[in-house]
């Protein structure tokens, strides 16, 4: 590594770290002085950062309830509280499904306008664990459909309670698995594309590493959208084999365990997901996405 290449990535640490501690600002600063670093390696951080710094320059914050506060721009919202009552609504109906009453910190960051491009690196939203809690960050496009806004807060609370019961250690396609049958908009669509091209039904390895890509091209973007409703398609088969209760099960199966129990999984070679299918619905993984597509495949 060149002396240039070693300071860009001590750089980007500190500003990464800067953002985790929600010192949005600082990190923006930061980041612009690093730039992009070798072959662009850092965009998707820039990015990220960028668009909560062009929020935060002015940004108000009102509280939804104890447990999750709402961050807009008041040039770019008038009034926030219809916005806040169905974000809050929304999280609710995923907290009720998933029996889920252990309320983590949460603060909801609705962009601005100017920070709605093609090349966001997350056009639909996400969710980043931050160091005093999680944080929501939402496009400014949804806020002109309720129920568009709505699915993509489903989904991305999904992820804050998919994280906290796995620790962080569950799969990226279980988790968006879990997250896409949460948000309710799945495409049934899709069903005719996977049929006529069952290549595009991707092994686990597969799929996890679509997930984890970035792609500004349109092939590339077609992709992975596929990829998540795969995902949707393999959550619902599991909430009709097992429901709400045995998913959020599943994901409690990949907290770490006693010695013996990490021992045992090593010895035969079984990763907790495998693990944790078979003992809560009685298949493993390569079982579980045969098993998806073929309940897909006989859908209307």
């Amino acid at each position: 590594m060149s002396f240039a290449a070693s300071e860009d990535a001590a750089a980007w640490e500190a500003a990464i770290d800067l953002y985790q501690q929600d010192a949005v600002v600082e990190a923006w600063e930061l980041a612009q002085q690093a730039g992009l670093g070798d072959s662009g390696r850092y965009l998707r951080w820039y990015r990220l950062i960028e668009a909560e710094a062009l929020l935060r320059a002015g940004s108000h914050r009102i509280p939804a309830s104890a447990w999750m506060e709402v961050e807009y721009h008041p040039n770019e919202i008038d009034d926030p509280r219809p916005y806040v009552y169905l974000l809050k609504s929304a999280a609710e109906q995923v907290a009720k499904r998933f029996r889920w009453t252990d309320w983590a910190p949460t603060t909801v960051a609705l962009l601005t306008s100017e920070s709605d491009h093609r090349w966001a690196m997350h056009p639909y939203g996400f969710c980043i664990e931050k160091d005093d809690g999680y944080k929501i960050i939402l496009p400014y496009d949804v806020l002109d459909d309720n129920a568009e806004l709505q699915e993509a807060m489903r989904h991305e609370y999904a992820h804050v309670i998919a994280f906290e019961l796995s620790d962080g250690q569950a799969p990226r396609w279980l988790e968006e698995a879990m997250c896409v049958s949460a948000e309710e908009s799945l495409d049934s669509e899709t069903k005719d594309e996977f049929l006529q091209d069952p290549e595009s039904w991707r092994s686990p390895q597969d799929l996890e590493a679509t997930l984890e890509s970035f792609s500004d091209d349109e092939s590339g973007e077609e992709e992975v959208w596929l990829a998540y409703q795969q995902c949707g398609w393999i959550g619902l088969y599991l909430l009709e084999r097992g429901g709400e209760v045995r998913m959020a099960d599943l994901m409690r199966a990949h907290r770490g365990g006693s010695g013996w129990n990490e021992f045992w999984i090593r010895l035969r070679r079984e990763s907790p997901t495998d693990r944790g299918l078979r003992r809560l619905f009685g298949f493993g993984v390569s079982e579980l996405f045969d098993r998806a597509y073929q309940r897909m495949a006989r859908s209307r």
